[in-house]
């Protein structure tokens, strides 16, 4: 019995695995995302300078001329802070760096983040040359620079890496928290929590405590972290969810385009809506198609090997649009033949019926090609085409990594013996009267649809020891 596997690799969506195409695509858009993530990095840096700028172009205004006002201690500080912003310009270019000229460097990545985690709270640290008041550090705790970590947890997101998001989120609790513990080892700093409240204390004794410039305020550190890492795994997780969506899209993307190879495209597009699955192994009618070029050597003898395969992708496209055209399933091609059957995956009601009309339809297509081939001063091409419609058995075959799905049984082996016929019969269309019966009972063609094909009784098969009934259309009239 010769097989039918019309459908390699086929199988449920949950048995795609990433292959080379969906791991260059998620390499694709993590490059994209650096790139990107790179672009709002110099965006916010410049957005910052901008606004320092402005701060102090009012100053230079209050100060009543430019000349006063660049030689003044505020210019100065003016920049000094937009000097600050450096070392994450270098950061950004150090991730282009790795884009453009070691891509296989992204670990480095996982450097860069911490020391944007580190520089961030540092720049306001380390003291200004040109400012006169001392700062307290404890006040770094009350500023807003914390949230600067949720624009770069954003530039984080973007280069599309989950586990990039967790260990940034992770390098900002250690260091704010680490921040909170040394500023309130230093000497003044006061710590103040719950814990060691006095009860004796009255509210302004609280305020006080809270309004000091050394105070220490760790259980907000450590609120603020809390939240952040909250924030940082929901990044990751939604980063994850993408790349998993991506896969997805690919798999079902490249899983329709395979069933397009063998499936009509309604089919194929339900087929896809199902997850890929052609069923469970059942046994039941189908209808099998044969077709081949008849005297195929000679016709070819004096072409060029490029000639060849012109005339095969010709008659094979032209003969596949028919059988899509009918709701069939392209089985597989075997040199100038093909395989096609009518009920698969699923039944219609009326598979006969759609296998003999597409029979038709591609004796009239090779009529109309052969036309056109006698009028340019080539060969016609003929072709003999055997039908049968016969119980087989279906289902998938192989290991998740390589499934198919077969069609076996005596039914198929019919078939190609009635297309084997044709040739002996001088005929183009050789049909079983089990498809012929088949046909009458679906009435979907016209009653007299047979009127021209010649019965012939018990007629050996070769190689078969069962004898069949057989009709057939007199004369190769596709040339």
């Amino acid at each position: 019995m010769k097989p039918l596997n019309f459908l390699a690799r086929i199988g449920s969506r949950s048995h795609f695995r990433p292959n080379e195409t969906t791991a260059a695509l998620i390499d694709g858009e993590e490059i994209a995302g650096i790139k990107l993530g790179v672009a709002v990095r110099i965006t916010s840096i410049i957005a910052v300078n901008l606004f320092n700028l402005a701060t102090f172009l009012y100053w230079a205004e209050l100060k009543g001329s430019a000349r006063e006002f660049i030689t003044s201690p505020e210019f100065l500080e003016m920049l000094y802070d937009m000097s600050n912003t450096l070392p994450f310009l270098i950061i950004g270019f150090i991730h282009l760096g790795i884009v453009y000229f070691r891509p296989s460097w992204r670990w480095i990545l996982y450097l860069t983040v911490l020391l944007d985690a580190i520089f961030l709270p540092m720049v306001w640290l380390i003291p200004s040359p040109f400012q006169d008041t001392v700062v307290p550090q404890a006040l770094i705790l009350r500023t807003s620079l914390f949230n600067y970590y949720y624009v770069m947890a954003v530039i984080v997101a973007l280069t599309y890496s989950p586990w990039l998001m967790m260990w940034f989120g992770a390098c900002v609790v250690v260091v704010w928290n680490s921040l909170a513990f040394w500023l309130g080892t230093l000497p003044g700093a006061v710590i103040f929590n719950e814990e060691n409240t006095d009860p004796a204390m009255t509210v302004a004794d609280i305020l006080a405590i809270y309004l000091d410039p050394n105070y220490v305020d760790s259980s907000k550190a450590i609120e603020q972290t809390v939240i952040f890492m909250i924030a940082s795994i929901g990044l990751a997780v939604a980063v994850h969810r993408s790349r998993k969506l991506v896969f997805r899209s690919v798999g079902a993307e490249v899983q329709k385009n395979n069933l397009s190879r063998y499936f009509s495209p309604k089919v194929a597009a339900r087929l896809t809506e199902q997850g890929g699955a052609v069923g469970q192994a059942q046994k039941r009618k189908v209808a099998i198609l044969f077709a081949d070029i008849v005297g195929f050597t000679g016709l070819t003898e004096d072409k060029t090997p490029e000639g060849v395969l012109d005339l095969l992708r010709d008659f094979h496209g032209r003969m596949e649009a028919h059988v899509f055209a009918h709701d069939g399933t392209l089985e597989k091609y075997i040199g100038d033949a093909l395989l096609a059957t009518f009920g698969t995956p699923e039944p219609g009601s009326h598979d006969a019926s759609d296998a003999l009309k597409c029979a038709m339809a591609m004796q009239r297509e090779l009529q109309a090609w052969n036309a056109q081939r006698i009028a340019s001063g080539q060969r016609p091409v003929r072709a003999c085409i055997g039908i049968h419609y016969g119980e087989a058995v279906m289902g998938n075959i192989g290991r998740d990594r390589n499934m198919a799905f077969v069609v076996v049984g005596g039914s198929v082996n019919i078939a190609s013996r009635l297309q084997t016929m044709g040739r002996h019969l001088d005929a183009g269309l050789v049909i079983s009267e089990a498809l012929a019966r088949e046909v009458l009972a679906e009435a979907v063609l016209p009653a007299d649809c047979l009127t021209e094909f010649t019965l012939l009784e018990n007629q050996k098969l070769r190689g078969m020891q069962m004898s069949v009934d057989l009709r057939y259309l007199p004369g190769l009239n596709n040339g």
